[in-house]
């Protein structure tokens, strides 16, 4: 099963809509201080676009999709980067997120949890890149606005992502930010010690 987490009005196709409102795409309504109702290791993709950022508690809701997905289980996550100015336009907005965000709590390997914010939750950062502008603000434009952003998105994109390290240090300080970044978890449930 593959879920589009968050999905709001209009959740990816192929996926089961899970939201907190109860949009006409939302398959399963839930709240958050109750857990999402699916079973144990039942899902195989795990899909959420700027989802977390809202969330009360991160480290609850990571639970959550980490009992919920099998062994394996691909988590696809797109959410502001900190350096996004659209980030600080939302009140509703409880954080950014960065290079090291997923890292810091959940380790660099499978194994290496850091504490216990990580609430026996094992997940491997696969990988992780960043978007200067998001894609749909981007689509949104005049026909000749789209063609200079796609390519200026492009090359930005590539040069960025050639070196995540010194676009965040360097790049997002001196000469601007970033509105995406994206990450591909691993759920780790079996000991690989």
């Amino acid at each position: 099963m593959k879920i589009d987490f968050g999905c709001g009005p209009e959740k990816k196709s192929g996926y089961l809509g899970v939201d907190v409102c109860a949009f006409d795409d939302v398959d399963i309504v839930y709240a958050e201080e109750s857990g999402i109702p699916l079973p144990d290791n039942s899902v195989d993709e795990v899909y959420s676009r700027h989802t977390l950022e809202h969330v009360n508690s991160i480290f609850l809701v990571m639970k959550e999709l980490h009992r919920i997905c099998v062994d394996g289980a691909v988590i696809r996550l797109c959410l502001p980067h900190f350096s996004a100015a659209s980030y600080h336009w939302n009140f509703d907005h409880k954080r950014t997120f960065g290079l090291m965000s997923f890292e810091y709590i959940y380790g660099k390997q499978p194994r290496e949890s850091l504490g216990p914010h990580s609430q026996g939750v094992v997940l491997w950062q696969k990988d992780v890149r960043l978007e200067w502008w998001d894609i749909d603000v981007v689509n949104s434009k005049t026909p000749t606005k789209r063609i200079i952003l796609r390519v200026l998105n492009w090359i930005i994109n590539k040069s960025a992502n050639f070196s995540l390290f010194f676009c965040e240090r360097i790049w997002c300080r001196y000469v601007g930010g970033f509105d995406n970044i994206y990450y591909t978890l691993i759920v780790v449930k079996k000991d690989i010690s």
